[in-house]
């Protein structure tokens, strides 16, 4: 649909890490620029952080799955055990989406990764880049097949497609690309909320780790890149991604400068400030790497094979790890 200023736009994330959250902020400072009336929905800290960005938008409830990893590698069968909850939480997003749109009337929903916000009585988009989802390696090719299908046939429940990505197939790779037609899949170019934004200026950082995810694994990560850079020489920061709220510094007995969450300015700061870099291989933060024109070593969450295929295909290329 073409938003004319004054339109009404429900805007909400998935709560799992923070990179589905800081993508959606880029969309919704767009729809700002745009003269959108636009209402924030979500939960946890993605909502926080959704707050935070845009503290003068109406921001309403609305809990989402948060799915739980594995400490180990077979987080496959972490999330096939979860499945029924994940099913189960998306009739109730439905229930609750139908309340939101009873008192907001809304002339559009954009939903990043959330399946089950969206309403018969007003257009829906979702904002995702699997459309053919890796599993695990481990696992036989049918089952990637079987999720494939079901995920394709909930995004087909909505009004269009929306990717992050400069073209389809692009950052994203096989993860996007040789969707059905009737998905109405778009591109819609590297989504980061760091692009427009005014840096606050940083002394040189010889290693910068950046961490993100969900518990555990995101705990796990934090130790195990305190424990690198503490070998490490020179400036050593690590930003812990615990989300807003969370802005406590603290300093290790090896040097490392430990940062609870960073602001966006504060985060564009340090990027640019870093000559090395060391962070998950999520989607969110690799465009927010392209749109600042660096490159990082990419670690994969273990056994979290949409990472371990994202760090594999970048690997070697224009300069990644």
């Amino acid at each position: 649909m073409n938003l004319t200023r004054g339109s009404r736009v429900l805007v909400t994330a998935l709560d799992w890490g923070l990179g589905h959250a800081t993508r959606t902020s880029a969309v919704v400072e767009t729809l700002k620029k745009r003269g959108c009336q636009v209402t924030l929905a979500g939960s946890g800290r993605s909502l926080e952080l959704l707050r935070h960005d845009h503290p003068e938008l109406r921001s309403v409830a609305l809990p989402s799955f948060s799915p739980w990893l594995s400490r180990g590698k077979r987080q496959w069968a972490a999330i096939g055990v979860q499945t029924p909850a994940f099913l189960l939480g998306i009739w109730r997003e439905r229930r609750m989406t139908a309340k939101l749109v009873d008192e907001l009337r809304p002339d559009l929903i954009i939903s990043d990764n959330r399946y089950g916000v969206r309403d018969r009585r007003c257009a829906s988009v979702i904002i995702t880049h699997q459309l053919r989802p890796r599993v695990s390696r481990h696992c036989p090719s049918w089952v990637e097949g079987v999720v494939t299908w079901a995920l394709c046939k909930m995004i087909g429940r909505f009004d269009g497609c929306l990717i992050p990505d400069e073209r389809i197939g692009g950052l994203s790779g096989e993860l996007s690309s040789g969707g059905p037609e009737w998905l109405k899949a778009h591109a819609i170019g590297v989504l980061s909320r760091l692009r427009d934004i005014a840096e606050e200026r940083e002394s040189e950082v010889e290693w910068l780790g950046i961490v993100s995810g969900p518990e555990p694994q995101r705990d796990m990560f934090e130790k195990e890149l305190i424990g690198r850079l503490g070998r490490e020489r020179g400036r050593r920061v690590v930003i812990c991604g615990r989300g807003a709220g969370h802005d406590s510094v603290a300093t290790t007995e090896s040097g490392v400068e430990v940062i609870g969450h960073a602001n966006g300015p504060r985060l564009k700061g340090l990027i640019l400030a870093a000559r090395n870099i060391v962070c998950r291989s999520g989607y969110s933060t690799i465009m927010d790497l392209v749109a600042l024109g660096r490159r990082a070593e990419l670690v994969a969450t273990p056994g979290q094979a949409e990472q371990e295929y994202l760090a594999e295909s970048l690997k070697g290329r224009d300069g990644w790890k």
